[in-house]
This record gives structure tokens, C-alpha cells and sequence, in this order.
């Protein structure tokens, strides 16, 4: 975006002048589709430009956080989700958030994420030496969980979660490491 014009280059400046900057750059290569992944600053940028067809991609500071807090993130937040044409969420709880924030549902598609273990799966390690590396049994079910440490991650959730696995299956283990 900083090369799309020297007042793109200018702090306290720049921000106002991404918009029409995308807008100039869609004009000139003319693209089939227009994505913004996060809603700020993104999709907001790319709602300011106007260009369409524009498919968003809320996430969860995007719906969550900016969504409910400051009175500009909120704005913002509500005039991306308004120039969207359509939406990419990767959950049933961000579903519900974008439609609450004013998003058709018709023109909301949910992608799922899956892990494909082939390249990188329990055959390819050494589970002894994991679950001796802390003092637990082994034939320990370890559970790895990358989710950061922030208020937002809802890690209360995956502990609560683990808990209840734990309490139908003793030998599942927790390693927390964001």
C-alpha cells in the first residue's frame, strides 16, 4: 500500500489515503474479486475504496473485540461489514458475530479447518520421550494447544474443554504453548 503513492508513505496521513489508493490500483489492474482478510484495517480500507465484488474475512479481534469496544473500532467494523458482498468465516461462533454485526447469512460461507496428520503425525515422533520429558506415563494422549495467551483467545474454554476430555479419558495431557 505505501507505494501505491507518495501520500501513502506519510504517517498520520497514510491511513486516510489507503482507501482511494486501493481504489486507483482495482481501476487499473481490474481484478475479478477483491479479498480483505481481518475487517480492520483491511476491509475497512477496502470499503473505502468501493471496489466489488469484495468478499471480507472477519476474524475474531475483528467481530469480538473491535466490534464491541471503542466507538471508531466499532464504526469501522460496522461500514466493512456493509460494503461486503460476501463473507469467509472459519467458525459457527464468527458466523453468528457477522450476522449479528449486520451481515446478510445468505452470503456468509463458513470454511472448516482440518489437520492433515500425514506429514506431520504421531508416527513421525517419539511419544516416549515427550511424555518422559514431563514425568508422564506412556501411553499418555498428548494434547498441543498454540492458542495465545490473550483475553480475546477465550483459553478459558480449551481449558474448561480439557477438563471434561480429561475427566472421561485420565491419560490425556495439556501442553499449552503459544
Amino acid at each position: 500500500l505505501t507505494k501505491l503513492g507518495l501520500r501513502t508513505r506519510i504517517p498520520g496521513l497514510r491511513r486516510s489515503q489507503f482507501g482511494p489508493a486501493i481504489r486507483r490500483l482495482a481501476a487499473e489492474i481490474q481484478p475479478d474479486v477483491v479479498h480483505a482478510h481481518y475487517l480492520l484495517p483491511y476491509g475497512h480500507w477496502a470499503a473505502e475504496a468501493d471496489v466489488h465484488p469484495l468478499v471480507m474475512s472477519p476474524w475474531n479481534t475483528d467481530i469480538f473485540t473491535y466490534g464491541k469496544e471503542r466507538e471508531r473500532g466499532r464504526r469501522w467494523v460496522a461500514e466493512s461489514i456493509a460494503a461486503g458482498d460476501r463473507f469467509v468465516v472459519s467458525s459457527l461462533g464468527n458466523t453468528e458475530e457477522t450476522i449479528r454485526l449486520g451481515a446478510d447469512p445468505d452470503k456468509i460461507d463458513r470454511i472448516v479447518w482440518y489437520v492433515d496428520l500425514r506429514p506431520f503425525g504421531a508416527q513421525a515422533r517419539d511419544h516416549a520421550a515427550l511424555a518422559a520429558r514431563f514425568g508422564w506415563p506412556d501411553d499418555s494422549l498428548i494434547v498441543l494447544s498454540l492458542r495465545n495467551y490473550r483475553e480475546n483467545t477465550n483459553l478459558d474454554v480449551v481449558l474448561r474443554a480439557f477438563a471434561r476430555a480429561h475427566a472421561e479419558e485420565p491419560r490425556a495431557r495439556l501442553i499449552l504453548a503459544a
